[in-house]
């Protein structure tokens, strides 16, 4: 016995001691050279007086095959310990090496319950599996797995031993378990299969021949169990084609290769249990033969390359010999022998290391497919080639550094770019926002202050976008994260832009000037924008006119974007009676050669002049299906201030409209609408005539008309004079149609059984016509213009066009022919057919289905229906189709069936096919029509699909018709409720219905594989498909997302769950229990409904204000919303305060009555509560066109209430609480109305009757609740409810108020 001291770590210790037995006690290391002689004593603990004993293992322990643990870089080996003093002596463990350090993991060596052999790792889940058996026990064969879990502090190793029963393998063929230790395992990942061999016998040949087994290792169950006419020498799956080879001696002592097994992914449902099992099949097949020179004693260690199909073997030609090396290409069935010097020739044993495919990171990084700016310049879209993880970050449960799955809850919806592009992109798009619309496609939301341009590159941050997806057997597979970049592109259509500047036409010397700009467009949202005055009538001085020029170069250098898209001429700094000229040029942002001139003109007037501004465009385009909006403002600013009488002056305000042509002088240079053009009048369609806003609901206008209206607007002094100072201002509004949305009858894709005619119903809706409910000049315009219904008027004409094609082979479906024509499908479109029957014209195209381009194009020619009449009667026979009646068509519905043309044509939109026309499969029909009404045309090009089935004879008319209906409002809006409603169209009284829903988003395929694709010219997978959500996304059992209960036909979703401009497609799926039960395959349709979101929202842009403290009702503070885009214009603006911030029950209170197109408010604020120190908080809001809602942040101002706060109106004299309760009684009806709130929110409650008060709610009872003196909105609806909630705290008198 050697004794010497040395070593800082048992590893160092045992390597010290050069393989022999090692004890350890910190810091000294003795080694034995004769280890029988030391006495060893097995405890729980090594007290501090002992010393912890280590072995060297060595390959001489046990051959067998290692496991390599990829994911901890340690190689496992299976050995055997005798130790002396010990019971039972010998011990079997699990030995660890650490691979790249080359020494010993003692800290995952594990000691085994049992003996294991054949064992190999499971790549899927970092787990050894084997089988095993006692040798203390019944020696009887059992499945084992053991998992190794780092990912706390200390290393938790678990042992399952699960009995295991081989029914194809009668038990005296086997051989002793005990002979099996020989390595002969593989396991295929993918489906998590064990593979392993067991020695048997044949009853014909005294040979040991081999049993292969196949065990589920999650449900630790045997597949399937055969015994083979082979004795294996190697085994190995290769597990991506799921087959299992091996190399071996048959009964004839041949050395041959072999394809053993193969497996079969398939789905079992237990009642509602759905799961994935493998099905494993053994028919041994002869590969080829292996050279002689190959030893079958030693030919044991292999390898395999899943993604290439290479095996290789270990072997030796003598038992003395050199370890050598055999390559054998599965897939051509041929060999080759590796060079003597490949492997060292010491090396007396060899293991190849098991390998995995690419499974883990199989997946390819997401690549971006483009980035390219929307032509409002708001917003740049990204679109990656494959869906991705949206932001979530694979994670490791194990601890092995391998990830193991994604928490779905962190993908990301709507987030800062900074956590998903690098430093380098952020430079450019500073306080950038993004917006996941699915999981490959995301959009960036800019802002003013940005400076990227077309060219420059967008790049994803690294480590933080990942593709993901599970298996069918449920492994979680990545890829590496994307470090991909690309160039943003112009955007597909660039726009002209249009120049616009609102503001006071007629002010006085004492007036701030104010010109908005905001109401130009199609800039690309950062276009430059140029302030300049061209002169004045009569002409200014040089000085003068340089002065101010001056002031707008100092307002462009003051604003925060160098680029003010409202300017502010300070008062005093233009002369009287002069008429300045402004012009401003506007400038796409994507072509500096597009740009537009807009020229302002503004009288001074020597007297004092009320101010007057129409908010918005002073030339503005309008789509009738729109309502339609307009405020005005008249101010009491500038020299009437000095006036007697003005300081709180009654305010009113009178609209007229008419058409642009009957325009005439009305007020100074100003000309308008002198009255109302009568038709407008009676439409009943207007409100607001007399207050400061004018609303004209949708259809209120015509198609193609340019209007004008016109607001004269007063200030009355209130000291008894008389004195009345007035303005006028004009805008003009030019009219077009809405969009044009196709809806077909019943739904997009449907079932429906051959038997029946099919009918394809389609019809362009116009934009709000589909409404439930229409007001009457809706009504009457949605029927001039054909509205939902698809037929002509003396306003509209429809043009259809068809094409039909076989999905399943990318042919023109054969629907007959003309006679005298060539056959369907062949001819040319611009032939003219039948002999110049009027009733004949040549309407189609060709187009694709999925990658097939289509063999030949389909024509369908137009024919029309013969109505069937009914002898008896004389009227027209009719069916019905899927809910909607139809008149019969002579020969084709009824009747003979026709063996020319198989269709007619009822009307534009509608075309009826013969029964039986169709084989069961699967059609798709392109539709292009055109529709011109109003003098516009407009054209739609859309999809129907339709699956034929085929109805047993005893069940004809069974099969439920699925019918599906939309019954929101067109476009569909993410921020609106979206409601769908479905219907069986031909119900059976001896059934019941199971409904279910299912939704599906144009995203990304992530069964796309490139490389196939760029290798297989037939590859027909495609890119990009309708791809069904599922959770968190959409859950139709969640009513946090849905409204409806989870069975029922119809279905009602909330808002924010769709994104906005993204493609759906909602399925109703309807099952027949009776058919089900039975087993028909007819016991279930579907019927679709596909459509596309609107409503981009508003982005980019804050709310500021221009002072941050002030004193109730006394300051005015200045609030406005810069910066906002929008590709649906105009933008309208609302604004909203909180007295104390911290209440979160508190209701919001609107600082104007309406949205208005005006970005900025001038308004007193209320004092802020004590409790929320006298802070008031104030929120921007914007909406689209469209309606689309964005919120801005908040601002904080200081409001303190003023010194005297006694309720009392200025005549009454004495102490006044700043006159608020005359400016209540003389503004206009909206103003008084939102200042009575502001007044009422003040008030402490009292049983004390405060007669200040109840005049002032008189006032307001009189003028905002009277519904003749406010426009009929539901913004003044709600306003008027907030009032009356709070002076209700505070006492009311009048019973119409109560009321």
């Amino acid at each position: 016995r050697i004794l010497l001291d040395g070593g800082d770590t048992p590893e160092e210790c045992t390597s010290w001691c050069n393989g022999t037995q090692a004890y350890y006690r910190s810091p000294s290391c003795r080694c034995a050279y004769n280890d029988t002689d030391v006495p060893i004593y097995e405890r729980d603990e090594c007290s501090e007086i002992t010393w912890m004993v280590y072995r060297q293992f060595d390959y001489r322990s046990q051959m067998s095959q290692t496991a390599y643990d990829v994911a901890r870089r340690f190689l496992y080996q299976l050995v055997t310990v005798r130790l002396p003093f010990v019971t039972p002596a010998v011990r079997n463990y699990i030995h660890a090496v650490n691979v790249f350090e080359n020494r010993p993991q003692f800290d995952y060596d594990t000691r085994l319950d049992r003996v294991i052999f054949n064992a190999v790792w499971d790549f899927r889940k970092s787990r050894m599996v084997s089988l095993s058996w006692d040798p203390e026990g019944d020696a009887s064969l059992y499945f084992t797995i053991v998992t190794f879990n780092s990912s706390a502090e200390v290393l938790a190793v678990e042992q399952i031993h699960t009995p295991i029963k081989l029914a194809s393998v009668a038990p005296e063929a086997l051989v002793s378990t005990t002979t099996s230790v020989d390595g002969m395992c593989t396991v295929d990942i993918l489906y998590g299969t064990y593979y392993s061999v067991i020695p048997a016998a044949v009853q014909e040949s005294q040979f040991v021949v081999h049993a292969v087994i196949a065990i589920d290792i999650d449900r630790k169950q045997v597949l399937h169990s055969v015994t083979l006419p082979v004795a294996l020498m190697n085994m190995q799956i290769n597990a991506l084609t799921h087959v299992l080879y091996g190399a071996g001696m048959d009964l004839l002592g041949r050395l041959a290769y072999y394809e053993l097994c193969t497996a079969q992914n398939i789905t079992e449902r237990v009642g509602t249990v759905v799961r994935e099992i493998a099905k494993v099949t053994c028919n041994v097949k002869e590969l080829g033969e292996l050279p002689t020179q190959v030893n079958y004693m030693y030919l044991q260690s292999a390898s395999i390359d899943h993604h290439y199909n290479f095996a290789w073997f270990t072997y030796k030609e003598a038992p003395t010999g050199r370890p050598l090396i055999l390559e054998y290409d599965q897939s051509d069935a041929d060999y080759s022998l590796w060079r003597e010097e490949s492997l060292p020739l010491e090396a007396g044993f060899t293991s190849l290391v098991q390998t995995a495919p690419r499974i883990i990171f199989v997946l390819y990084p997401p690549t971006l497919e483009y980035a390219i700016f929307n032509s409002a310049g708001t917003k740049i879209f990204l679109q990656f080639n494959t869906p991705t993880l949206q932001g979530a970050i694979p994670q490791d449960r194990d601890g092995d550094e391998i990830p193991d799955y994604w928490i779905e809850e962190d993908r990301l919806l709507r987030t800062p770019c900074e956590t998903i592009l690098d430093d380098f992109t952020m430079e450019m798009i500073p306080g950038a926002m993004c917006q996941w619309v699915s999981d490959s496609r995301f959009f960036i939301e800019i802002s003013r202050s940005a400076t990227i341009m077309p060219g420059d590159l967008v790049r994803v941050r690294a480590n933080r976008i990942y593709q993901g997806k599970l298996s069918p057997t449920g492994i979680a597979m990545f890829s590496q994260p994307s470090t991909d970049f690309k160039p943003v592109l112009l955007p597909e259509f660039i726009p002209i832009p249009k120049a616009d500047i609102s503001g006071y036409r007629l002010i006085d010397m004492c007036t701030e000037l104010l010109l908005d700009g905001t109401g130009s467009s199609d800039y690309g949202y950062r276009g430059p924008f140029t302030w300049s005055v061209d002169g004045s009538e009569p002409e200014s001085a040089e000085p003068h006119m340089r002065a101010l020029e001056q002031i707008l170069r100092d307002a462009k250098a003051e604003d925060e974007y160098n680029n003010p898209h409202i300017v502010r001429l300070p008062k005093q700094s233009m002369q009287v009676n002069r008429t300045y000229n402004f012009s401003l040029n506007v400038t796409s942002l994507w072509d500096a050669g597009l740009s537009d001139v807009a020229i302002h003109s503004v009288t001074v007037s020597p007297l004092p002049v009320p101010p007057l501004v129409i908010y918005g465009p002073t030339e503005r385009s309008h789509e009738v299906n729109q309502e339609l909006t307009v405020s005005a403002l008249i101010e009491r600013i500038g020299c009437l201030r000095e006036l007697p009488g003005f300081q709180v002056p009654i305010t009113s305000y009178s609209w007229t409209g008419c058409l642009a042509s009957d325009i005439e002088p009305i007020f100074g240079s100003v000309s308008g609408c002198r009255s109302w053009e009568p038709a407008l009048l009676s439409s009943g369609a207007f409100s607001g005539m007399s207050a400061k806003t004018l609303v004209a609901r949708h259809f209120a206008l015509l198609p193609n008309r340019r209007y004008a209206f016109t607001v004269q607007a007063s200030l009355t002094a209130t000291d008894g004079s008389g004195v009345v100072l007035g303005n006028a201002a004009t805008i003009f509004v030019s009219t077009t149609t809405g969009p044009l949305y196709s809806m077909v009858a019943g739904g997009n894709s449907f079932v429906s059984p051959s038997n029946l005619p099919l009918v394809l119903d389609v019809a362009f809706v116009e934009g709000g016509c589909a409404d439930s409910v229409l007001p009457p000049q809706a009504a009457a315009f949605c029927e001039a213009v054909g509205g939902s219904q698809s037929v002509d008027s003396p306003d509209t004409q429809l043009q259809f066009n068809y094409t039909c094609t076989v999905v399943a082979t990318g042919e023109p479906c054969d629907l007959g022919t003309v006679e005298g024509s060539e056959p369907s499908g062949g001819s040319d479109p611009g032939l003219s057919l039948g002999g110049g029957d009027p009733g004949l014209g040549l309407i189609g195209g060709s187009g694709v289905v999925g990658n097939r381009r289509l063999a030949v194009a389909e024509f369908l020619v137009e024919s029309d229906c013969v109505p069937a009449t009914d002898p008896e009667t004389g009227q027209p026979r009719t069916f019905t189709f899927r809910a909607k009646t139809y008149e019969e068509s002579l020969n084709i519905t009824y009747g003979i069936p026709s063996n020319r043309l198989k269709y007619c044509m009822k009307q534009p939109g509608v075309v009826m096919f013969q029964p039986d026309l169709f084989s069961p499969g699967e059609y798709r029909f392109d539709i292009n029509g055109t529709k011109v009404s109003y003098g516009f045309e407009r054209a739609l090009s859309f999809v129907v699909l339709v699956t034929i089935i085929e109805e047993p004879a005893g069940g004809l008319g069974r099969t439920p018709q699925t019918v599906l209906s939309v019954d929101s409002s067109l476009p569909i809006l993410p921020g609106s409720i979206f409601r769908l409603q479905g219907a069986v169209a031909n119900p059976q009284n001896d059934t019941v219905y199971r409904y279910e829903w299912s939704a599906y988003l144009w995203s990304a395929n992530a069964n796309y594989d490139p490389d196939r694709a760029l290798m297989e010219p037939d590859y027909d997978i495609e890119r990009f498909m309708y791809v069904e959500m599922k959770p968190p996304t959409i859950d139709f059992s969640d009513e946090n997302l849905v409204r409806t209960p989870v069975g029922v036909p119809y279905l009602a979703v909330n808002p924010l769950v769709l994104a906005p401009n993204s493609k759906y497609k909602f399925r109703l799926t309807i099952t027949d229990t009776v058919l089900e039960a039975q087993g028909s395959s007819n016991a279930q349709t579907f019927s679709e409904f596909l459509f596309e979101t609107g409503g981009l929202p508003p982005s980019g842009g804050k709310l500021i204000v221009d002072n941050s403290t002030g004193i109730g009702f006394v300051s005015v503070f200045r609030f406005e919303m810069v910066g906002w885009g929008c590709e649906d214009v105009p933008m309208r603006y609302q604004f909203t305060y909180k007295r104390n911030p911290d209440d979160p029950y508190e209701l919001s209170a609107s600082m104007s009555a309406l949205y208005s197109l005006r970005s900025f408010i001038d308004s007193i604020l209320p004092p802020g509560t004590e409790s929320s120190d006298q802070i008031v908080r104030v929120t921007g809001h914007v909406v689209s066109l469209f309606g689309s809602y964005s919120r801005s942040n908040s601002v904080d101002v200081f409001v303190r209430p003023p010194a005297e706060r006694r309720l009392q109106s200025s005549s009454s004299g004495g102490s006044v609480y700043p006159i608020i309760l005359d400016e209540i009684r003389y503004l206009d009806a909206e103003t008084s109305l939102l200042y009575a709130i502001m007044l009422a929110q003040v008030q402490e409650p009292s049983n004390e009757t405060n007669e200040d008060m109840n005049v002032t709610l008189e006032a307001v009872e009189a003028k905002a609740l009277n519904t003749s003196n406010v426009p009929e909105s539901a913004d003044v609806v709600s306003s008027s409810a907030v009032f009356l909630a709070s002076v209700a705290f505070i006492g009311l008198r009048t019973q119409q108020v109560a009321d």
